[in-house]
């Protein structure tokens, strides 16, 4: 039997006396040399080093060089970790927080581009959203760059600038661009109850005819049309061919609630184009883009057209959920569901629109049936140059 099976059978407490007595008297001399080897090793190092001057120099400059080297490795590391963390961060990013680059329905165009043009077109008459720039910041931050270009004036567009933390949207105050709550006669109770007249905001024909008389016919103006009763798109259809052939019919108010009740936004779409052509988008809702259906009469395919902008918003609600401080937050999940069950119950009417011409052609518009007041929404009046 080996020592090591002896042992062995020590320790389980299977050993005969003799085994027993044979390895606790080695175990005895074990303790003995131990103590013996501890007792001379701290005697060592009490020894002077100056006995040995440079053998002592060479072990320090070995442990120097051993620190640095340590040091070192731990500096390679740490860069190699912070490198390898700012190349995936973006990724690791997106995974964890909102992504505005997203494109699913575009090739070209993101997501939050298509959302923020419909926002436009449904809540905002006087300008068109062009373009998205969204610049990545880490952590889930992003610098946003809205291109925003006057109806009126397709070459003044200008950029508005915002920020995206962590899946919220806050927009500069420049970027929100809704019409006056009391620019529609008869449009939402509280704010346009009284009939239009030479001395409200809202015109009478007659007063805003003396008023166009007197201006050159080079101006261009931009006129809110209100109603003196809700007509259907085949009514304004027929208005469009007969009187607007000198001016643009720009966006066009939509009935989504009762007269009597209050909706915020308003709600309407743009007569001509959303200013995007996005034949991906158009594929998933179908009249999103008007230009890609003039065989269909005019007056369906605005009708199809609103349709579609609310189903988007309603779609992507998340997406307007994420607008800080304003009521876009509420377009998916409230107002558009809510004018989508109105309309459906009443169809589509409107109750005003946005005409853009000249002050002869304006003054001949409100020649027109039905036809209550009018609005100019800019008092400076541009003149466009082309």
């Amino acid at each position: 039997m080996t020592y090591k099976e002896k042992l062995a059978r020590y320790r389980n407490q299977t050993a005969t006396s003799e085994e027993i007595a044979e390895i606790e008297n080695d175990l005895e001399k074990y303790q003995a040399i131990t103590d013996y080897l501890l007792e001379e090793e701290d005697a060592m190092e009490l020894l002077p080093l100056v006995e040995d001057k440079t053998e002592h120099k060479k072990i320090i400059q070995a442990m120097r060089r051993r620190s640095r080297q340590t040091v070192l490795l731990a500096m390679v590391c740490a860069c190699v970790v912070m490198i390898g963390l700012y190349i995936a961060m973006p990724t690791i990013s997106r995974k964890i927080w909102y992504d505005p680059q997203t494109n699913t329905m575009s090739e070209f165009t993101s997501d939050l581009t298509c959302s923020i043009a419909v926002l436009a077109e449904l809540t905002m008459p006087n300008v068109r959203m062009e373009s998205v720039q969204v610049t990545p910041l880490g952590l889930g931050r992003y610098n946003i760059q809205v291109e925003q270009t006057p109806r009126i004036d397709p070459f003044a567009s200008d950029w508005v600038g915002g920020t995206i933390t962590r899946g919220k949207i806050q927009m500069l105050p420049d970027f929100w661009q809704y019409p006056a709550a009391n620019s529609f006669w008869r449009a939402t109770t509280g704010f346009a109850e009284e009939a239009p007249g030479p001395d409200r905001l809202i015109l009478d024909c007659d007063t805003a005819k003396e008023i166009l008389a007197d201006l050159p016919e080079e101006y261009i103006l931009q006129a809110y049309v209100s109603l003196s009763e809700d007509w259907s798109m085949e009514q304004l259809a027929q208005v469009k061919e007969t009187a607007m052939q000198d001016g643009t019919l720009g966006w066009v108010a939509v009935r989504c609630v009762e007269e009597e009740q209050q909706l915020f936004p308003l709600l309407g779409f743009q007569a001509d184009s959303s200013g995007l052509i996005l034949e991906g988008v158009d594929a998933l809702y179908p009249y999103y883009e008007l230009s890609m259906h003039k065989d269909t009469p005019l007056a369906e395919s605005w009708s199809r057209h609103f349709q579609a902008l609310l189903q988007y918003s309603i779609d992507h609600a998340e997406d307007y959920a994420r607008f800080i401080g304003d009521s876009t937050e509420q377009l998916g999940t409230n107002t558009a569901p809510q004018a989508q069950a109105y309309i459906a119950q009443n169809g589509i009417y409107t109750y005003g629109f946005v005409y853009q011409a000249n002050p002869k052609a304006v003054s001949a518009l409100l020649e027109q049936e039905g036809i209550a007041g009018v609005y100019f929404v800019d008092t400076k009046i541009r003149i466009v140059q082309y």
